[in-house]
């Protein structure tokens, strides 16, 4: 962990002062773009009394050049992979029709993980499928309560919602696992996204939507995500399995969606929709 103040690093690398002009609004700018957005290093910016320091809260290797010296330096850009992918993406296209999403989902993962196979993509699809109609706009039981997109973007838990987790759980006829769904605030965070993260996903995956200054209903900004976080590993292993797109589906749901719930349709989903991804993949 790492702190320094922001007036030193106006003196040394700019000659700015904190309360001139415009070194403030300059230097500020370059530390949330370089250190937040293209180097993909996280920190928080606090202010004590007249001073106002940084703390990088990314582990950062590298050396020190002295000031004056000609440096370079070679970062991982957020979301990189070791797999040779892309850490970001940008893909654009249809959303109204689920064959149209099942598309644009192919050539995301595709970009993500150039060695995806329509096996492996059928079987995350397959997946997505069961649980949000491959829709990234998209929050648990959402159908149920008005639709509250805004509402949840802001924070997607049960008391944000319906006021208490007692009130969102009596939604269902089932149990639910009241454990999984809490966050490190203690609030209940329900399934968002196209993959529903929940529970501390779920609140990871509002801060990296934060941090990257797009809506959390985004298509690209949850790949990424998924591309990033904890279980990111398990995304690009099934991504690119040569086995069937029913294994694929039955791996997907027992090691990244963590369930064994609606298995059969998960993977008749894969099934159904690997001869459009096939399609989609030859146009690539």
């Amino acid at each position: 962990m790492i702190a320094f103040a922001l007036e030193n690093l106006y003196k040394h690398l700019f000659g700015l002062t904190q309360n001139s002009s415009n070194g403030a609004s300059t230097v500020n700018q370059i530390v949330n773009m370089y250190l937040s957005r293209d180097i993909g290093v996280k920190y928080k910016e606090t202010t004590d009394g007249d001073k106002t320091y940084i703390e990088i809260l990314s582990n950062i290797t590298g050396s020190v050049a002295e000031i004056g010296r000609k440096n370079s330096r070679n970062y991982r850009t957020s979301g990189s992979s070791s797999s040779g992918g892309s850490g970001s993406t940008n893909e654009e296209g249809d959303t109204s029709t689920e064959e149209s999403r099942v598309r644009l989902v192919t050539r995301i993962i595709k970009k993500l993980v150039p060695d995806a196979t329509a096996e492996g993509i059928a079987g995350i699809i397959g997946n997505f499928s069961a649980e949000s109609n491959v829709t990234a706009k998209k929050y648990e039981a959402d159908y149920a309560t008005g639709y509250e997109y805004e509402k949840m973007e802001s924070e997607p838990t049960a008391e944000n919602l319906m006021g208490s987790w007692g009130a969102f759980a009596s939604l269902y006829s089932i149990s639910l696992n009241e454990a999984g769904y809490r966050g490190s605030d203690g609030k209940h965070w329900i399934g968002i996204g196209i993959g529903q993260w929940t529970g501390p996903r779920a609140e990871e995956l509002l801060n990296f939507a934060r941090s990257q200054g797009k809506s959390l209903w985004d298509f690209n900004l949850q790949f990424q995500f998924m591309n990033q976080e904890s279980r990111a590993d398990t995304f690009r292993r099934v991504a690119s399995s040569s086995a069937s797109a029913s294994t694929n589906a039955s791996d997907f749901m027992n090691n990244w969606e963590g369930v064994a719930y609606k298995e059969a349709e998960r993977i008749e989903q894969a099934n159904a929709w690997l001869s459009t991804i096939q399609d989609e993949l030859q146009k690539g």
